[in-house]
């Protein structure tokens, strides 16, 4: 299903945030009542995204992931019998964006820079390719373009270049 009712300037209009929310958080895995800051912050990065990168962003993304603590977030391959998703072509360009329970403690700034940069991952990198720290730096770049604060602000790289 496309999403329709984005504005070319990335604006959300009520029925593409509910078509939103039916496909990738009202999915079972995703504790909305419990996590009302993480779903604000959901549709505050998505609220500023260009229409076209949230397109892309649909044909990426299976479903957000909400549920466990650990970490802050994570984008993975999704890992399931092909034919839930169309076939082995479209599972292999699908990813599971994971957004931890703890996040909910942090500011709501906090909170939509983490998921813009959970987002950023979902749209620059292939599924295969979403581990080692050379990908962060990138992700970083694409949420700043969005006007967010990057996540990372003080993680020095290798090569000796710090980002912030």
């Amino acid at each position: 299903m496309r999403w329709t009712g984005v504005k070319e300037t990335g604006v959300l209009t009520e029925d593409k945030w509910r078509a939103i929310c039916r496909e990738l958080i009202e999915t079972g895995f995703f504790d909305a009542a419990g996590r009302p800051k993480t779903l604000r912050a959901i549709r505050r990065v998505m609220e500023r995204l260009p229409a076209d990168e949230l397109e892309s962003l649909r044909e990426k993304v299976a479903i957000i992931f909400a549920p466990a603590p650990g970490m802050n977030g994570q984008v993975f391959p999704l890992r399931c019998p092909p034919f839930l998703l169309g076939g082995p072509e479209e599972n292999r360009q699908r990813v599971v964006v994971f957004l931890s329970p703890k996040i909910e403690r942090l500011s709501l700034e906090k909170i939509e820079a983490t998921v813009a940069h959970e987002l950023a991952h979902a749209l620059l990198h292939a599924p295969d390719s979403l581990e080692g720290w050379f990908i962060e730096p990138e992700a970083d770049q694409k949420v700043r373009s969005w006007g967010f604060k990057g996540t990372y602000p003080e993680v020095r790289y290798p090569g000796g270049k710090e980002r912030g």
